[in-house]
């Protein structure tokens, strides 16, 4: 099968992550299950051997392998793609139709990431049965648009792998580091008050207050002054107030703040809290608790010397002309594929710009192209 057949058939297969805004208005499209059966099915026809990983209810991850070849070398790749996408802008629009037109192809996923899937699993297949093929595994992932339990699952497995790459549209470049996302709420407290009388003490509305200069003053004074040389410094950003208390003329006593943080690679869920709570501690008097993570993504960052994403990148240039050792802002299944993979990267083909949008697209011609890229890296010579 052509790698663009297959990446209709996957388009076709709607997949939208039910936990996202907007998923309620595509209640015929939910979930991965359409899209994991399209894909077990081509791994049956190939006769590769494959098992479903539960995540969760009615969610599960597709891994298949292939052990090594008689003539490869040691190696072992993991490549690893999303199923799930985001819900197109509006019903009715076609999303799922899966339109060719000027070269490229259309529709939900396309993509982020069922045009990387698309060319992994097209390069699996071709490579099954070759004797210098090295041992590689296949992921096929849920929830990585929402929560990245999936990703969880992935890097709790009981393997080991040289490299991991997990496909998003990068424009062929190689993504070898990325910030991580670490979202929770801080509690304040303060005095309860009515509207008229409001001097019994400082009410949980003015911590908020406090609370928000001081994370300015963090994020200035000591933040600003440990900077990754590619990535910046970790930021630390109110969101939201989320005030379920209070009424018009009260002022209750808790409000909970939400922050978003991007943290750098060395930084972990636990080393943030305790910044927080230390510098808050130190330079504030604001009575508040640090609730656990409602999300994480862990930061990664593989080495650039490393021989196989050297070897990546050689590929790449033979095939595409040019390739690009990149980094990015924001969090992917990186950070849970490197714990069972000496290196862990991003990497696929498609433009990111079209992540979600209406109109999402991808070259037909990159598919191929990363096809071919992917082949070369799970083989040998």
């Amino acid at each position: 099968m052509n790698v663009d057949d297959l990446l209709e058939i996957l388009i076709q297969a709607p997949s939208v992550n039910p936990a996202l805004t907007g998923a309620e208005d595509f209640s015929d499209s939910l979930g991965e299950g359409p899209v994991a059966e399209e894909i077990i099915s081509i791994l049956e026809k190939a006769s590769i051997a494959y098992k479903t990983v539960p995540v969760s209810q009615d969610r599960y991850n597709v891994v298949a392998h292939i052990p090594r070849g008689a003539k490869a070398d040691e190696k072992t790749i993991l490549l690893s793609g999303h199923m799930d996408t985001y819900p197109p802008e509006k019903t009715g629009d076609g999303a799922f139709d899966a339109v060719r037109q000027n070269g490229l192809m259309y529709g939900r996923g396309s993509a982020d990431t069922k045009g990387s899937i698309a060319s992994m699993l097209h390069a699996f297949v071709e490579v099954s049965q070759l004797d210098h093929v090295r041992e590689c595994y296949f992921v096929a992932s849920v929830d990585e648009e929402f929560g990245l339990t999936g990703a969880m699952a992935t890097g709790d497995m009981d393997i080991k792998v040289d490299l991991a790459i997990t496909g998003e549209p990068t424009c062929f470049e190689i993504v070898t580091c990325q910030k991580g996302i670490l979202r929770f709420h801080v509690r304040l407290a303060g005095a309860p008050c009515h509207g008229a009388y409001p001097n019994i003490g400082a009410s949980a509305p003015m911590a908020v207050a406090t609370f928000v200069r001081a994370i300015d003053d963090l994020n200035r004074d000591v933040l600003s002054s440990e900077a990754h040389p590619l990535l910046g410094t970790m930021t630390v950003t109110p969101t939201q107030i989320l005030d379920k208390f209070s009424h018009m003329n009260l002022a209750h006593k808790f409000i909970d703040v939400n922050l978003d943080v991007r943290l750098n690679p060395g930084s972990t869920a636990a080393s943030v809290s305790k910044l927080l709570d230390d510098y808050l501690t130190q330079h504030t008097d604001l009575k508040f608790s640090i609730h656990d993570p409602y999300f994480y993504s862990p930061p990664n960052e593989a080495d650039r010397s490393n021989a196989l994403v050297q070897e990546l990148a050689a590929a790449i240039e033979r095939e595409a002309d040019t390739c690009i050792l990149g980094h990015f802002q924001y969090g992917s299944e990186a950070g849970y594929l490197k714990n069972i993979a000496s290196a862990a990267i991003v990497f696929g083909p498609g433009d990111p710009k079209f992540s979600h949008a209406m109109g999402e697209c991808i070259p037909i011609v990159d598919l191929m192209t990363a096809s071919t890229i992917y082949q070369n890296l799970l083989t040998s010579e």
